[in-house]
């Protein structure tokens, strides 16, 4: 099983942690009290991204979104990083692996994602099934990540 250590105040140097609950259960909320409370910088990803790559064409897209991403993470000050409104990185336009995309970023940092999902012991899925942004990770795929229910990261 993935590890549940707290990530407030962050144990670790680098590594990623996922806060998961559905649409609406506080992920933000939570992102921004830990933000103010122990000053970890808060990244709005979905926002920052795309104002970033608006004048990219389709075809660079891709490319301009994991540069863009990258790029936000590594200059935000501090060690740890808040990583709030993610869909973007789910877009199916773009074909990204977003967990394979928050792994890389947090080699650098400590990185928290708010991930709209669950987990269930054996499947880490994002959005529901049939939703064009869903995508389902295996055990194998998580076991380096450390998952947090929000109800469990409220409790911090």
């Amino acid at each position: 099983m993935p590890s549940r250590r707290s990530p407030v105040p962050y144990e670790k140097k680098v590594g990623l942690t996922i806060v998961l609950g559905r649409l609406g259960s506080g992920k933000t909320t939570l992102l921004r009290k830990w933000a103010d409370r122990h000053g970890y910088s808060y990244l709005n990803i979905g926002s920052l991204v795309s104002q970033r790559t608006l004048e990219h064409t389709p075809a660079e897209r891709l490319n301009a979104v994991q540069h863009e991403f990258r790029d936000a993470v590594e200059s935000a000050e501090g060690d740890v990083v808040l990583c709030d409104n993610i869909e973007l990185l789910f877009a199916s336009e773009l074909s990204l692996d977003p967990l394979r995309l928050l792994k890389r970023a947090a080699r650098r940092k400590a990185v928290v994602a708010a991930w709209n999902g669950s987990y269930d012991g054996s499947t880490l899925s994002y959005a529901v099934p049939g939703h064009d942004e869903y995508r389902a990770y295996s055990y194998t795929d998580v076991q380096d990540v450390v998952l947090l229910p929000i109800d469990e990261a409220n409790a911090l």
